[in-house]
């Protein structure tokens, strides 16, 4: 069961849900037009509740904190209640409405004193009905372990990338890229049509295409330049702040689903993120920072240190960066300071894999050589149909697309083999070990990178301690590793033989 903001979409649900819901929780004893209903609920704070598609139940309050309307249809109305009230809650608390006021019917009493709701006037009975209840909205904001004595200041190099949380997006570079893609094929097309060298089809249209793409290049190439160019300002800016260290307080997150401009559902994640820091003249400040994702937001936790750049009460979550050499902040995340100092007991070897022989690289490896087959294939099978109707040899066709072809088996071939490359020489390694005098130890997953995210070029290490206590670190490339650093899975275990060694992993 998902919560959503209301929306004209939903409209007809929502009569529909007014009239047939068996559970009114709270809602007034009349029914409106589609015309009112869509009036009231789009000028008041409305959520809905769904899954799969169909709507369960629906609240709406005033901007005054006043819930007016509270229907819930299916089996579990207490439990779809309770969720449009907490929905309501975090929605309250967003706008700033101090107070959400119900007089609740005899029977659902119980529902919003198990929310938290208090009787406005003490002194009445319980049972008695038509009395006002109400819950004060606030943030609760945890204690900060947060002392000066932790505060570190930074220096950032500013010859490198600065990135800020909530300021980056792919599509710049991905609209910019496959408009590039089109031009340059259309180059080539044209080039060849021109010299006669080739028979291109549709070549009488090649005018067209190039006003066409060479409309979406500029407009591309108009979105690169502004994104960039707002990066440039942004990292000017944040170099001229004082950059230094913040603790994080708190974290909300809220998942709901949906509808985009086609009229598809999709999920969504609104992260709300809480943080501590001293701004340049010592004073303890509150951050808050608030943005939307599309199917899952980064991986926050309470206690996790952030970098920020800050200038009294303005400040940037930094996303990527890199601290001059010698500067503070190269610590690891607490639960990845220890080192393992005991030797591990591994009975059956064969119940372990190396951490690099993942499924999924067989995988990618198999689509992209499909992918070559398949775009190798379909060249030659147009030149052969162009030989057949020009009379020609097939030979004469085809060697005008051998650069092509080439370029495909180059570029795809050498990504799938890479893929394929790395489990196998990870199996190949651990086999070498175990033919040997192999011997196991328990690792654990560091990132020793001065971010907090993971798909920043971190440097990934595993640290174990041999069996004659000597510790060692060993370097891991992120693609391995990195989902598994940010969500906590850390333990390993580690196969060597004094000469090298290898990461391993349960079978699952």
């Amino acid at each position: 069961m998902n919560t959503a903001r209301y929306n004209k979409g939903d409209l007809k649900s929502a009569q529909a849900l007014l009239e047939s819901a068996e559970n009114r929780v709270f809602a007034p004893q009349y029914y409106l037009g589609k015309a009112e209903l869509h009036t009231l609920l789009s000028k008041a704070y409305t959520v809905i509740a769904e899954e799969d598609g169909a709507l369960y139940g629906l609240a709406s309050m005033d901007k005054s904190g006043n819930l007016g309307l509270l229907y819930v249809s299916g089996e579990n109305f207490k439990r779809t209640a309770k969720l449009l009230v907490r929905a309501l809650e975090r929605l309250a608390g967003k706008k700033g409405v101090a107070k959400i006021s119900v007089v609740p019917s005899e029977d659902t009493v119980k529902i919003f004193k198990e929310c938290g709701y208090l009787k406005a006037d003490a002194g009445k009975n319980l049972e008695e009905s038509n009395e006002l209840y109400y819950k004060v909205i606030e943030k609760e904001k945890p204690p900060v372990d947060f002392p000066p004595e932790r505060v570190k200041r930074f220096t950032l190099d500013r010859r490198k990338p600065i990135k800020i949380e909530g300021k980056v997006s792919a599509f710049p570079a991905i609209f910019f890229g496959i408009a590039c893609f089109f031009i340059i094929l259309l180059t080539i097309l044209g080039i060849a049509a021109k010299n006669g060298s080739a028979n291109v089809y549709g070549a009488e249209n090649i005018p067209m295409f190039a006003v066409v793409f060479g409309m979406l290049f500029a407009a591309a190439l108009a979105i690169f330049i502004a994104y960039n160019v707002r990066g440039v300002r942004l990292k000017k800016q944040v170099l001229s702040m004082t950059v230094t260290n913040a603790v994080v307080t708190g974290v909300t997150s809220d998942t709901y689903w949906a509808h985009d401009s086609d009229g598809e559902r999709e999920r969504y994640v609104r992260l709300f993120l809480y943080y501590s820091y001293y701004d340049e003249d010592m004073q303890l400040r509150e951050g808050r920072f608030e943005s939307k994702y599309k199917n899952r937001a980064p991986y926050f936790y309470e206690g996790q240190e952030l970098v920020v750049a800050c200038s009294g009460e303005l400040n940037y979550i930094l996303r990527k960066y890199t601290l001059l050499s010698g500067d503070g902040g190269t610590e690891e995340a607490e639960v990845n300071k220890s080192v393992p100092e005991k030797p591990k007991r591994v009975s059956n070897p064969l119940a372990y894999a190396p951490i690099a022989e993942r499924r999924i690289y067989y995988i990618i490896s198999a689509v992209v050589f499909g992918m070559l087959a398949v775009t190798v294939g379909a060249v030659c099978f147009f030149e052969y149909l162009a030989a057949v109707q020009t009379s020609g040899t097939f030979w004469n066709e085809i060697k005008f697309a051998l650069p092509f072809i080439a370029f495909a088996v180059v570029t795809l071939g050498g990504i799938a083999a890479f893929y394929l490359a790395l489990p196998l020489a990870a199996r190949a390694k651990y086999k070498r070990i175990l033919k040997t005098d192999a011997k196991f130890a328990a690792g654990r997953l560091l990132c020793a990178d001065k971010t907090y995210r993971d798909g920043n070029k971190n440097a990934f290490y595993c640290e174990y301690t041999t069996d004659g206590g000597e510790k060692k670190r060993v370097r891991i490339m992120a693609i391995h590793v990195a989902d598994r650093v940010k969500h906590g899975r850390t333990e390993v275990t580690v196969a060597y033989n004094g000469a090298t060694e290898v990461v391993l992993d349960k079978k699952r």
